[in-house]
């Protein structure tokens, strides 16, 4: 899975070249990253990515105290402030979907 594609984001290979190192580097880690929730948690998840470049990501970035590299929230709460190993990451997600279904338990 391509997460530049698939968020909808148009970066073209020429643009992607001029990016730092760094930058390009947590890209492609993201879209692993990205490619193995949508993988292990088919249907289950959704995935955004916010650039926190836009009006959008600056409010986010503030309201989550997100530094200037990428954070990882779940549930509007910020759970990384860099990206995770996948193991991590799955721990988290399956902590967060078993915290939901207890409390769709509990309204019944």
């Amino acid at each position: 899975m391509d997460l530049t594609r698939a968020s909808g984001l148009r970066v073209h290979s020429q643009q992607l070249s001029e990016y730092p190192t760094e930058t390009r580097e947590n890209l492609h880690r993201l879209s692993e990253l990205a490619r193995k929730v949508v993988s292990d948690f088919p249907g289950s998840i959704e995935l955004r990515v916010t650039d926190l470049a836009s009006p959008l990501g600056f409010l986010k970035s503030l309201r989550h105290k997100v530094g200037a590299g990428p954070a990882v929230l779940i549930d509007g709460r910020k759970v990384f402030e860099r990206l995770p190993d996948y193991d991590s990451l799955r721990v988290e997600l399956l902590k967060a979907g078993a915290e939901q279904h207890w409390i769709l338990e509990a309204e019944r």
